[in-house]
């Protein structure tokens, strides 16, 4: 098997993980499973170097993807790209300083705005890659956005794998919220 192959097949089974786990959580979740409270405690504290690793390999992936297997990138995964890269430094910068209150909370509203922009795009763009009508004529020298460079198990692209990274972010920042002092929640948890 081809190195090319290997980090395709890796991103993919990454994203389909992510999906089923992001599934399981929220069904636990919603049926108040105590351990859930305790995954999504534990995910919150370590919220910033979870956000990280999600950012590192959104961009180590689309760098591999155009600079090795040199799949072009379309104006809507640059879009994409310029929500998602500058997420890395703001985290590295807050994980530096070690940001605590309202220092964290600005973080947490940066990563929220960039990862929800960028979700958006991407959701459209894979609405689009998936047979959905364009709104816009997206081309960047002779590239489409309707390129399939990638499809796995009927939906997951190139697109599909930056809007997961974008929710999977979203998903700690949200975790994070209230990391630690759940006591209401956990009493909510126990309640029913």
């Amino acid at each position: 098997m081809q190195l090319s192959q290997i980090v395709i097949s890796t991103n993919v089974f990454l994203a389909l993980a992510s999906h089923v786990a992001l599934v399981i959580f929220f069904v636990g979740y919603w049926l108040k499973i105590p351990a859930i409270l305790a995954v999504k405690n534990f995910l919150g504290r370590h919220m910033l170097g979870l956000a990280l690793l999600v950012s590192l390999a959104g961009l180590g992936g689309s760098l591999f993807f155009s600079e090795v297997l040199g799949y072009e990138p379309c104006v809507l995964c640059w879009i994409g790209r310029i929500m998602l890269y500058p997420q890395i430094l703001i985290i590295a910068l807050a994980m530096y300083y070690k940001d605590r209150g309202e220092g964290l909370k600005s973080t947490m509203r940066y990563l929220v705005g960039l990862s929800v922009l960028g979700g958006l795009v991407s959701l459209y763009h894979s609405y689009t890659q998936l047979g959905g009508r364009s709104f816009t004529p997206c081309t960047a020298e002779g590239g489409t956005c309707s390129i399939l460079y990638i499809m796995e198990y009927g939906y997951i692209t190139i697109p599909t794998m930056a809007l997961t990274a974008f929710i999977l972010i979203l998903f700690f920042v949200w975790c994070g919220k209230n990391a630690g002092s759940g006591a209401a929640e956990r009493a909510n948890f126990s309640a029913n």
